[in-house]
């Protein structure tokens, strides 16, 4: 206190009003949950994912589960909040694709092809992992003579709905081949009915 009252010069006050600055919190707190250990973030995002209904008390495959997601989200969110919001499409099926994705990826013949040739490939890969989903996307894109992009974006919005969100195959990693094979044939059944519709070259098809 003494220490306060001897440093303390009114001449030094600023004239303007204190700025309570929500954008610069909110940027510290997403700092804050990719600096802090897992285990906490985890701890203090599971009653969000819990209100939610996407987590079984008591059931410990639910909470490793969860673990995975938010390890996967945290850095692309800046709240406890926005941590459920980007976990969505890992607990529940896409119900829908954002429209800007659906005319950007969604309307070629060549993306139709991609995602074909890519789930054929994804349905046999054994081990499920990052590395090798990663491969097979870049090596389907070399064969198909397109950038790896090209396949990249339109796999993301068919396993999430969404343009923008982790790295594509941490995504691919965690959520499973069967899931992440059902979607990309669901995508797939939606472009074919809105119109976009070829086959798969042999020389692909037919390359194991």
């Amino acid at each position: 206190r003494e220490t306060l009252l001897k440093e303390f010069d009114l001449a030094r006050v600023s004239r303007n009003p204190a700025i309570y600055d929500t954008d610069k919190l909110t940027w510290i707190n997403g700092h804050y949950l990719r600096e802090t250990p897992l285990d906490k973030i985890v701890d203090q995002a599971l009653p969000f994912l819990k209100m939610r209904g996407w987590i079984e008390p008591s059931v410990p495959e639910t909470e490793q589960y969860a673990r995975r997601v938010v390890a996967t989200v945290r850095d692309r969110v800046k709240t406890l909040a926005e941590i459920a919001d980007a976990s969505e499409y890992f607990f529940n099926e896409v119900t829908s694709y954002e429209e800007k994705g659906v005319r950007k990826y969604f309307r070629s013949q060549e993306t139709l092809v991609a995602l074909r040739v890519v789930s054929q490939r994804l349905e046999k890969l054994s081990p499920f992992t990052k590395d090798n989903t990663e491969k097979i996307c870049r090596q389907t894109a070399e064969e198909l003579g397109i950038s790896a992009g090209k396949i990249i974006h339109p796999i993301r919005l068919a396993v999430s709905g969404r343009t923008m969100g982790p790295g594509l195959f941490d995504i691919l990693e965690v959520l499973g081949r069967e899931r992440v094979v059902r979607r990309i044939k669901r995508a797939i059944a939606y472009i074919e009915q809105s119109g976009t519709t070829t086959a798969i070259p042999n020389n692909v098809a037919n390359k194991k």
